[in-house]
């Protein structure tokens, strides 16, 4: 909305994740088809896929963002020499994963610090928001009884050059999401 200031032709995408991770929405221009999204994303039912693979969440997310600079370089270099070379319809000018997570890795293949190192290397950087005490216990975020490794999310977000916050309300996350 009008609060949160960003590129227009910015690419976003959306991953979920529990015990698996999952592309939810590919990497789209614009924003709004991410929230239709994202108010379709449903919490876990079944025990049987209940978990926080974050190490997996990351790997998901970092591989879109790979596979789609490499796909936008080699559309650039198929470009003949007999071609006028405008500017390419579209650059990345950054790679950024938002990490929403009650930060409990408990469940998943990779490990979330290799995961980020991974991530660091295609020079993505990876911005962690910790989901803390009150607004985990409302609404989308109802997670009770879980607790929040900050260490885990802080070295995650320096190995690849972001940034770690909490919060601890909805105020403190949309605050977090305007930063």
């Amino acid at each position: 909305g009008k609060d949160y200031k960003g590129r227009i032709g910015d690419m976003v995408g959306l991953v979920t994740y529990a015990r698996y991770a999952d592309t939810q929405c590919p990497l789209v221009r614009g924003n709004t088809i991410i929230t239709d999204f994202l108010k379709e994303t449903q919490l876990v039912n079944q025990r049987s896929e209940d978990g926080t693979a974050i190490g997996d969440g990351i790997t998901v997310a970092a591989a879109r963002l790979k596979k789609a600079e490499s796909q936008i370089l080699a559309d650039q270099a198929k470009m003949t020499s007999g071609e006028k070379k405008n500017d390419p319809e579209f650059t990345i000018k950054s790679k950024v994963i938002i990490l929403l997570t009650d930060g409990l890795n408990n469940a998943g293949q990779y490990d979330p610090l290799q995961a980020a190192k991974l991530a660091a290397q295609w020079g993505i950087k990876i911005y962690t928001i910790g989901i803390g005490s009150e607004v985990q216990q409302r609404g989308f975020f109802s997670m009770m009884g879980q607790s929040l490794d900050e260490r885990l999310l802080s070295r995650i977000a320096k190995e690849t050059g972001g940034f770690y916050a909490r919060a601890d309300n909805a105020e403190q996350l949309r605050q977090i999401y305007k930063k």
